[in-house]
């Protein structure tokens, strides 16, 4: 299994800054900030441990990722963290992806250590 995590966010300092404490762990860290759509296709191709969809920026966008990782065949075993947001935001991506995990920035390289090994 790979050793990639892959990291969506509408922003870039907010997916580095995300990024950042996993790669300081050893992980390999792919991100997504301009187009969330063509993260799912990427998501595919690098097989990761986990998915990591910041709330904080275009939600909307975030919620529809989800969606679409949870039905397409490749990807519908990738577990998917979600990080910040609102608290409408958190009940909407629970709505699509009611598997999901939903921590605060803080929590996340804490999260992703279980998927060591």
């Amino acid at each position: 299994m790979s050793s990639v995590v892959f990291i969506v966010s509408g922003d870039a300092s907010d997916a580095e800054r995300l990024a950042r404490p996993l790669r300081d762990r050893g992980w390999l860290v792919e991100t997504e900030t301009r187009d969330p759509a063509a993260a799912c296709s990427r998501v595919g191709e690098c097989n990761p441990r986990a998915v990591v969809i910041s709330l904080s920026f275009d939600p909307d966008a975030g919620c529809d990722l989800a969606c679409a990782l949870s039905v397409a065949s490749v990807t519908s075993n990738v577990p998917v963290l979600f990080v910040g947001g609102t608290p409408a935001d958190i009940d909407a991506a629970r709505a699509v992806r009611p598997d999901g995990e939903f921590l605060s920035p803080e929590q996340m390289p804490w999260a992703i250590k279980r998927f060591d090994g």
